[in-house]
């Protein structure tokens, strides 16, 4: 975002590493630390910029898992962000945290969304509506309708929803892809304009090296012991190559 100014208001413990970061970085002129600010409407009325990032929010989190944010100009989607961060301010239970709000081509969802059902979750019901094959604009040559799915893990109820209907879809003959080298640190070196490169040849080091391997994936369509095992070592022999 050309000629941006990030400006970031609030005293937490933190703030001196993160000023010390930003000089380092030479990003001084774009990153400001406002520190404590009473004036907090004049502050919010100045802004029209969402950043919606990783919620990680211990240790392990945002030291081991991957980081992603998603950067977008937009008034109303501002507005919308701001009138649930007021209310997460007071601290409080309310009657309905489960908030969604529809904004052009953004649609914003806040959870927990309490005593949900398969039907009425929002990844399911994205999900319930996807056609495996026939996809003319970004699927593959064949057709195929790609899903990508970025996250760390899947857990409890919800998380067994999901994974089996992406099984579902799979076997339906979506092409589904979920992040496997990135959330477990094997591109911590990599930079980040690197990836795509660095995901595109790994998928050829494959065809042509580990033919067993995704053979073995396309069987049993489960990262068992042993085919993970495999697909840790051929990630680090991919890496060797200096690719």
């Amino acid at each position: 975002m050309p000629r941006a100014t990030f400006v970031w208001a609030g005293a937490f413990g933190w703030l001196g590493h993160f000023e010390e970061q930003a000089r380092r970085a030479g990003l001084d002129g774009a990153l400001r630390f406002l520190g404590h600010t009473d004036d907090v409407a004049s502050f919010y009325a100045g802004c029209d910029v969402v950043i919606q990032t990783s919620m990680n929010l211990t240790r392990m989190a945002y030291q081991g898992q991957w980081n992603q944010a998603q950067v977008m100009r937009s008034a109303a989607v501002y507005e919308d962000y701001l009138r649930v961060f007021k209310q997460a301010r007071q601290g409080g239970r309310v009657t309905t945290p489960y908030h969604t709000a529809a904004l052009g081509n953004v649609v914003n969802y806040f959870f927990p969304r309490p005593r949900a059902t398969a039907d009425e979750d929002p990844v399911m019901q994205a999900l319930s509506g996807v056609r495996c094959t026939g996809s003319r604009a970004r699927g593959t040559k064949k057709g195929r309708t790609k899903i990508r799915v970025v996250q760390y893990a899947m857990h409890g109820t919800r998380g067994v929803w999901i994974a089996k209907r992406l099984r579902k879809l799979s076997n339906a003959g979506c092409n589904i892809a979920i992040i496997y080298a990135v959330t477990n640190g094997y591109l911590d070196d990599v930079a980040i304009e690197d990836v795509r490169a660095w995901e595109d040849g790994f998928h050829r080091y494959l065809k042509a090296s580990r033919g067993k391997l995704l053979a073995a994936m396309k069987e049993k369509k489960a990262l068992e012991t042993d085919i993970e095992s495999s697909l840790k070592e051929a990630i680090i022999e991919y890496k060797k190559t200096g690719v």
